[in-house]
């Protein structure tokens, strides 16, 4: 074979059978282009370069057999027609036939028949009002899924406090949450009615309704235990301790715990 039409063939042939015939040959043949690849190829030895024909005979016997054997699959494979799915003898207009393709509805009359419900007004859960009429006489654990209405009880057991012309207070395990809190509560029962105490805020401190992380409220109950009694103390109606759950945490478990003890 000529050298030229050595190197047609040789270019003709995907890369991959290129670094498969210079395994051996090429040293890191992985690194390089075809063109290089087929340049390094030609400027092998004359003993090489026959044996390089005899491999590169040995790829494109392979290939055509190959290709003659898809070819050959390809016309066994019936013939489709270009609409398998149309009928042959489409029912003409007007005449009902049975087993039709057409359905009985279409999907504009299923999607017009979707809307938006009407509003109804809120109606508790039993639980969520047997909660808020045991708070009346007794202490209330509140236990239910993340989004299940507990903040619900909660704030009916602040109105029926605040009502009363009792203090509440509202404690939380982070100062992030205790800002959600202040601002929710806020909007719901006006800012004059709610106040909070973290460790780098203090706001409306003497609010009807404040918020505080459960760490400060242990504190107040503290100093009253030492005799120190806070003004807030004295009406204190109702506390709230979200997140009660810290209750098993092993480094601030013992500030709920406390809270709990200490709570008038």
């Amino acid at each position: 074979m000529h050298l030229d039409e050595l190197k047609r063939e040789l270019q003709s042939l995907p890369v991959k059978y290129l670094h498969h015939m210079a395994r051996n040959r090429i040293h890191r043949h992985f690194r390089l282009g075809k063109i290089r690849l087929v340049e390094l190829m030609l400027a092998f030895p004359p003993d090489q370069i026959l044996a390089l024909e005899t491999e590169l005979q040995q790829i494109l016997t392979t290939r055509q057999e190959r290709r003659a054997a898809q070819e050959s699959r390809a016309a066994a494979q019936p013939q489709l027609s270009a609409s398998p799915f149309q009928p042959k003898n489409p029912p003409s207009q007007g005449k009902s036939h049975v087993g039709s393709s057409q359905p009985s509805i279409t999907l504009q009359q299923i999607l017009e028949g979707i809307g938006v419900p009407e509003p109804q007004p809120f109606v508790p859960d039993p639980w969520q009002t047997e909660a808020v009429e045991h708070l009346a006489h007794s202490d209330v654990i509140v236990s239910a899924p993340t989004g299940s209405g507990k903040t619900y009880v909660a704030i009916q057991a602040i109105r029926q406090a605040m009502a009363l012309n009792q203090t509440v207070i509202y404690t939380s395990p982070l100062k992030a949450l205790s800002n959600t809190k202040f601002m929710e509560f806020t909007q719901l029962f006006g800012p004059d009615q709610v106040g909070i105490l973290t460790g780098d805020r203090r706001d409306n401190a003497h609010a009807p309704l404040l918020v505080m992380t459960t760490e400060i409220l242990r504190n107040l109950l503290y100093d009253a235990a030492s005799g120190e009694i806070d003004l807030r103390l004295h009406t204190l109606g109702l506390v709230i301790l979200d997140e009660s759950q810290y209750l098993a945490d092993p480094e601030r478990g013992v500030v709920w715990e406390e809270t709990i003890i200490l709570c008038p």
